[in-house]
């Protein structure tokens, strides 16, 4: 139902911030990722690891499955249609002509079953939410008048990069001098000083990120940091991609070859040349995924990641001769300071591969991981994508970020917005507190530092007032590669800038999730959360909803995000942003209790015939949704004629996506959040005002008995 934004949490890398907290947003969740090159580089601090997995995706927009192809018709309606206690209403395969529905057997898909039904007989996506952002953006990238450095940028940019002329006649050349100047190393020495030369190497990938990070141990600054994590980095998603590969991961592995090969034949490469290139990088990647944990592993704690602080000479003596000290000093950063890692067996690991033995996997790791970042920018394989600024502004969100960002407010002025949002969000937080204080498992002091907690939480909506300075960005006589490769360089250059320095809430939220990105973010190691014009404008304008189409979408995302500083992990980060349990033992087992029950419920869940959740995966999300419209249906009860009907629909509807089996499959494997008919029904079922508004009785699917509930607060 929502168009695909590019957004996240793990969506975007253009900054390199290590993070905890989660995006977020109801329909936005179960959003399609691009590229691996393309994910947010985010990692969180041990206990808050699992948000890093969540942030892929929020609530606030729907993915819209890939087109299933040929063979995914032949799926067995009966099989699509398995699910207990309900079935996938999103899948193609499961939905029939003139099926007879009830609101009290599955709401999920009673609502939104016209909409489904269109897109399974080919209608387009008549949602058109975006439209207007989507005008005003394009009036400035297309605008002749540049009123701020923000402005010029961006128009510069985006003309570039809809200049296929201008870019096939360039092709790959603008990669030329990288690539020529990593092909002639001959010897390990030669790399080393490749590496060591930040004027050489900065946009050249490294087999671990140096970054800044909210500082654990004092959240008020930025602390250096090294990680590097395998479903951020690795171009085929997972360290679980590489022992024995999927169809996804099939797939991306002869896309990025063929790329590859298109490229480096450009500049010189013989076919076998340039296919060897890419068959060495992808067995240096194979072995960097031996030393990493998957996504599943962080998720669950069930790896070898450990958070913790080291200093410099520590690490440069644990990584042997790879050239850790010169690469930090080159790049701006203390050699000698202390770092935060999470992996100090993976540092050691890149030690035990920079040889002489390896200098071919290592040169070509750096020299095709470089091309597959950049190479999108060079020739245009069909032109004529670039004439839908829908797609268009997708990826120049990704590579502008910010910069887009600012553009966009210097014309337009969003302060009525979030004056609206920001009483709104008191309004939340005011509820949660009544909440807190009448839960009968937590003492009256743990209590009352919740509740502070809760009440300093910093909303940061719509956008900030310290936008980062690009003053010294220059694109002049830049071919868009080149542009993009300048505004990277930028960017890492003034990640090691701000070591030591105080952390801007707002810079710091916008930096890492640019307000273009259909998106909202708990940042627990800051008690703030972040919220987007996007996601504000995915629903409309904010002062024309009613007010059940306000409490049940923005509302429902300001309240999910709120969730997330009292979920599982959220709950382990005190009111400073420091990571600690600041609970009493009794507490935490009660509370533990309480998830265990959420856990258990989605495990008995069937999504298809032999099929089923997994709760451990889904529980903080699932837990954030509940508590979410849980505070939402406080507020309603101080509006005498709310209209419950209108708000379950509105709720409801902002889930609809049009998936098929295939798809549905893939994204309970991969993916922390519940399927998006389990966002509403499973949600929904838990309440009273649900089953009074549609007469819910025992035997009905969407009936919850109220001992079997499993809210958490």
């Amino acid at each position: 139902m929502k168009r695909s934004f590019l957004t996240t949490v793990c969506v975007l890398v253009l900054t390199a911030t290590l993070t905890i907290g989660c995006a977020g947003t109801p329909a936005q969740e179960q959003q399609v990722q691009p590229a691996a090159e393309e994910k947010q580089a985010s990692a969180a601090v041990s206990a808050a690891e699992k948000e890093d997995v969540q942030a892929a995706a929020e609530p606030g927009e729907t993915k819209e499955a890939p087109e299933p192809s040929a063979d995914e018709g032949a799926v067995d309606p009966a099989l699509a249609a398995s699910g207990s206690p309900w079935i996938d209403g999103s899948v193609s395969e499961a939905l029939t002509e003139g099926m007879e529905l009830s609101p009290r057997d599955n709401f999920y898909l009673y609502v939104n079953y016209d909409y489904l039904m269109q897109r399974k007989n080919g209608e387009k996506d008549p949602n058109t939410s975006y439209e207007k952002l989507l005008g005003d953006v394009k009036g400035i990238l297309e605008d002749d008048h540049a009123e701020n450095h923000y402005v010029e940028l961006a128009q510069q940019f985006y003309k570039a990069y809809v200049d296929a002329d201008a870019r096939n006649r360039l092709g790959a050349e603008p990669l030329r001098p990288v690539i020529e100047d990593i092909r002639s190393i001959t010897s390990l020495e030669e790399m080393t000083a490749f590496l060591t030369d930040a004027d050489r190497s900065i946009n050249a990938p490294l087999m671990l990120r140096l970054m800044k990070n909210v500082n654990t141990e004092k959240p008020d600054e930025y602390s250096p940091a090294l990680y590097f994590r395998s479903f951020i980095e690795l171009t085929l998603g997972d360290a679980s991609e590489y022992p024995e590969r999927s169809e996804d991961a099939e797939e991306t592995y002869r896309h990025d070859k063929e790329r590859t090969v298109r490229a480096l034949t450009q500049l010189g490469y013989t076919e076998e040349e340039a296919a060897q290139a890419y068959e060495d990088f992808n067995a240096a990647e194979a072995y960097l995924a031996s030393g990493l944990d998957s996504m599943m592993d962080v998720f669950l704690e069930t790896g070898t990641n450990k958070v913790e602080y080291m200093t410099g000479p520590e690490i440069s003596k644990l990584m042997g001769d790879y050239p850790i000290a010169g690469i930090m000093e080159s790049r701006g950063y203390d050699p000698e300071d202390n770092y935060l890692i999470e992996n100090r067996g993976y540092l050691q690991h890149i030690g035990e591969f920079y040889t002489e033995e390896n200098l071919e996997l290592i040169k070509n790791y750096h020299l095709v991981g470089f091309l597959l970042r950049y190479e999108k920018l060079c020739g245009v394989q069909d032109p004529e994508k670039l004439k839908d600024f829908g797609s268009n502004f997708d990826m120049i969100m990704y590579y502008l970020y910010d910069v887009l960002d600012n553009a966009y407010l210097s014309r337009f002025d969003r302060s009525k917005d979030r004056e609206i949002l920001m009483e709104f969000g008191e309004e939340i937080k005011a509820v949660y507190a009544e909440m807190i204080r009448e839960e009968d498992w937590m003492s009256a002091e743990t209590k009352e530092k919740a509740v502070q907690k809760l009440m300093d939480l910093d909303l940061i909506l719509l956008y900030g007032d310290n936008p980062v300075d690009y003053s010294s960005v220059d694109f002049s006589g830049k071919s868009v590669a080149e542009m993009f490769m300048a505004l990277e360089a930028f960017r890492f250059r003034r990640e090691a800038a701000l070591v030591g320095e105080p952390v801007i809430p707002d810079q710091h939220a916008f930096t890492w999730m640019p307000t273009m990105a259909n998106n909202a973010k708990a940042f627990p190691e800051l008690n703030a959360l972040v919220f987007t014009v996007a996601i504000v404008d995915e629903y409309g304008d904010v002062s024309e909803m009613s007010i059940e189409e306000l409490y049940a979408t923005i509302g429902h995302v300001l309240a999910h995000e709120i969730s997330h500083n009292f979920d599982e992990n959220g709950s382990k980060v005190d009111i400073n942003g420091l990571e600690r349990d600041w609970w009493q033992p009794e507490e935490r087992t009660a509370f533990e209790a309480r998830v265990q029950k959420v856990v258990d419920y989605f495990n008995g869940i069937s999504v298809f015939e032999g099929v089923y959740c997994d709760g451990r995966i889904l529980s903080a999300e699932a837990t954030a949704d509940i508590t979410a419209v849980q505070a939402i249906l406080r507020l309603a009860r101080q509006h005498e004629d709310f209209d419950y009907d209108a708000f379950f629909r509105y709720y409801a509807k902002q889930y609809a996506y049009f998936s098929n089996y295939k798809w549905e499959l893939h994204i309970l494997g991969d993916d922390p959040h519940p399927l998006a008919y389990l966002r509403t029904n499973v949600v929904l079922q838990q309440f009273d005002e649900f089953h009074e508004t549609y007469g819910v009785q025992a035997g009905d699917a969407m009936y919850l008995a109220p001992e079997d509930r499993i809210l958490v607060w």
